[in-house]
């Protein structure tokens, strides 16, 4: 009987395929519209209809990541400039190239951002956030990296501008030749593109101030805790936390403290870019590093441009992680959260510190 009908409707199908396909194409663009509205509506942060502009140009206020249930907003605002975001491990500077990304795709496509005003280009963004290495292929970490900067290199000529996403540039070999190939490809990419890249290393930004706009991330690690208020602010970043972070997590105090000696023993050459009071703190205190002082330090306040004139940035409460038993029953919080790249290398496995990033901010607001 089956078959007797589907027989039967063939000519009819055929006959009406044109208008068939228009009515599921308009049910299917109906549903796709009542769903978006559905999740707009269930939105308690907020969003806005962005406003697009031929310059190479991102203006973002209030802008936060759609998978964070306690998402904290931050502004941006870059004209025909890049920027470097540095800061201490799991303060948020994954998190926050992300949520450009993320916010710039839906302001493309849907026509809406998850912030209080947003002012874009019509760039296309390609990122360079989940790498791995590839036993099989016999491809190191590295090497990854390499081959994926390199489509960021090799583009035609006359190609339009781009919005690149990078984080730890080069993370995966030695210091030396880190900064120098860092420094010499971000000179490069700058010059076309608009480029949010992330670093731990505070001599880039030194070596990138002419062309990019710095901003950092920080934390406070006091008493067996430690607490970030996941906030953007302008320039580079003082403090470190890897050492401490040791400590917080059961390593022996025989490590620690040869880890802070020989940190000390490196102050000759950090020392003409870090102030002496915050290098003692780094190396010697063992309540925590110290909050640098000047512009976006604590109790001091910072400035950003945005579409509206300047934002003004002060320091929030920071709202501390407990780091309570003992290290084998400590759990990151908000493990294995990583909210995944954004056209970058798919089925890479996330970098080792950002589910713990992703997890903290998911968890904790100012």
């Amino acid at each position: 009987m089956d078959i007797i009908c589907f027989l039967r409707a063939v000519p009819a199908l055929r006959r009406d395929r044109e208008e068939l396909l228009a009515l599921l194409e308009a049910l299917g663009s109906l549903d796709a519209a009542m769903g978006l509205v559905r999740y707009l509506d269930g939105i308690p942060e907020g969003h806005v209809e962005p406003v697009f502009t031929p310059d190479r140009e991102v203006e973002i206020a209030g802008a936060y990541h759609p998978l964070l249930s306690r998402p904290v907003p931050n502004d941006l605002a870059l004209r025909n400039r890049s920027c470097l975001i540095t800061g201490s491990n799991m303060a948020g500077k994954t998190t926050f190239i992300k949520t450009i990304g993320i916010n710039i795709l839906l302001g493309q496509t849907l026509h809406f951002c998850l912030a209080r005003r947003a002012r874009l280009s019509r760039l296309q963004v390609q990122s360079s956030i989940w790498r791995s290495d590839h036993l099989e292929a016999g491809q190191s970490y590295y090497l990854a990296e390499v081959d994926r900067l390199r489509e960021f290199v090799e583009v035609e000529p006359g190609s339009p501008p781009k919005v690149l996403l990078i984080d730890e540039i080069f993370r995966g070999t030695n210091t030396l030749e880190r900064l120098a190939a860092a420094t010499a490809v971000l000179w490069h990419l700058q010059q076309q593109h608009l480029v949010l890249v992330t670093t731990h290393d505070l001599e880039l930004g030194d070596a990138l101030a002419g062309r990019f706009d710095l901003y950092h991330f920080s934390e406070q690690v006091v008493e067996g805790t430690f607490g970030f208020d996941f906030k953007l602010r302008p320039g580079p970043v003082y403090t470190r936390n890897a050492i401490r972070l040791l400590e917080l997590r059961g390593f022996p105090a025989s490590i620690t403290e040869e880890a802070r000696r020989l940190a000390n023993s490196s102050r000759s050459e950090m020392g003409n870019d870090v102030p002496q009071h915050v290098m003692d703190q780094m190396g010697n205190r063992r309540g925590g590093p110290a909050q640098p002082e000047g512009p976006g330090a604590p109790g001091e306040e910072g400035r950003r441009h945005d579409e509206e004139g300047p934002v003004r940035v002060q320091e929030s409460q920071v709202e501390p992680v407990e780091m309570e038993g003992p290290p084998h029953q400590r759990g990151y919080p908000g493990e294995n959260h990583d909210v995944g790249d954004l056209g970058g290398q798919q089925g890479g496995q996330p970098d080792d510190h950002e589910g713990f990033q992703n997890g903290a901010q998911k968890h904790h607001k100012p």
